[in-house]
């Protein structure tokens, strides 16, 4: 078998500026020697080097195609930030700071379109947006922040999700994993009815993931920094239990059970909806990383082919419930 560096300590995983952390747009998939093929040749791997990527100069400086992505994102969060605070000396009265801030945007609009013309990139100016909970775009109040759907709401990144009503909270059952005491299940489920009232005022959409101790002692909290934020479970060394809400109310995403299959002393995953379902996966004493990698991989085929939410859900549903062979539960309620 191939050696591989520690995932945790190359990649960061479970931290800000790790893979799948802030602004992180990389992925990352299961590889099983001898069954998956891989992404990447070892040419194309030398060639995302930093010191084989192509290079652009724009005012002095060099960038690499990466550098220019950082760059292009660093003036889209300068031009929001600067939104946010004209709008504020607007609201404040104070003419003069409202009008300095409008200089700088001006000038920070023409930066933004000449590097990203010398570094190739497209503008995305969809993400110098700031949004506001009434609904409203900086000079265009009148642009709708998101739409009702008959499944929930369907914001403007296309993310759904259902607004959390105390209904929803009430209706958050109990669920009760193997080897479980019914006060174990009891503080599971006030865990999960805290999770919907701590995003309950946020933007809909918006996800909180926590960890516990199996003896359900809270660990750590983490919400979402906007609608459509996915929370993945960080990586724990010890035993531990990962909750978190699905705003859609569907089942798990692959995200979740690449989660579940990295942390091996994850015992318990659960997703509360904000319908008020519940999904959980317990791994047992016969749990089998490798079969159940295998199946997922297979499975994963299926997913990506998914032409709707739907869909999606019922070929995630299907895979999980022949789960039980390779040593894991999966529980559905609500």
């Amino acid at each position: 078998m191939a050696e591989y560096p520690d995932f945790l300590e190359k990649c960061g995983y479970g931290s800000v500026t790790g893979i799948g952390g802030a602004n992180c747009r990389h992925s990352y998939w299961p590889y099983i020697e001898g069954v998956s093929e891989r992404t990447y040749t070892d040419a194309e791997l030398e060639a995302m080097k930093p010191e084989n990527r192509p290079k652009i100069k724009f005012e002095g400086k060099e960038y690499d195609d990466y550098q220019a992505t950082q760059k292009q994102r660093q003036i889209e969060r300068t031009v929001r930030k600067l939104k946010r605070r004209k709008t504020a000396f607007e609201a404040a009265g104070l003419t003069e700071d409202a009008q300095a801030a409008n200089i700088r945007l001006r000038r920070l609009n023409q930066e933004y379109r000449a590097f990203s013309k010398a570094a190739g990139l497209p503008e995305q100016r969809e993400r110098m947006k700031v949004l506001y909970p009434d609904g409203g775009d900086v000079g265009k109040t009148s642009k709708p922040l998101a739409k009702r759907t008959e499944s929930g709401i369907l914001n403007d990144k296309g993310y759904k999700g259902i607004p959390i009503t105390e209904e929803a909270i009430r209706r958050v059952p109990q669920v009760r994993p193997d080897g479980w005491s019914q006060e174990q299940a009891e503080r599971l489920q006030t865990a999960h009815r805290e999770l919907l009232r701590a995003v309950m005022d946020k933007p809909v959409g918006t996800e909180v993931g926590a960890v516990y101790a199996p003896d359900m002692r809270l660990i750590e909290r983490k919400i979402g920094e906007y609608a459509g934020h996915q929370i993945v479970a960080p990586l724990c060394h010890e035993p531990h239990i990962f909750v978190h809400n699905h705003p859609s109310g569907l089942t798990f995403s692959e995200n979740d059970i690449k989660g579940f299959i990295n942390s091996a002393d994850m015992a318990l995953l659960t997703a509360v909806g904000n319908n008020g379902s519940v999904y959980a996966l317990q791994k047992s004493d016969d749990y089998s990383a490798a079969d159940f990698v295998k199946a997922y991989v297979r499975a994963s085929l299926e997913l990506k082919q998914a032409k709707n939410p739907s869909e999606y859900a019922k070929i995630m549903d299907r895979f999980l419930r022949g789960a039980e062979k390779y040593g894991v539960k999966f529980i559905t309620r609500g």
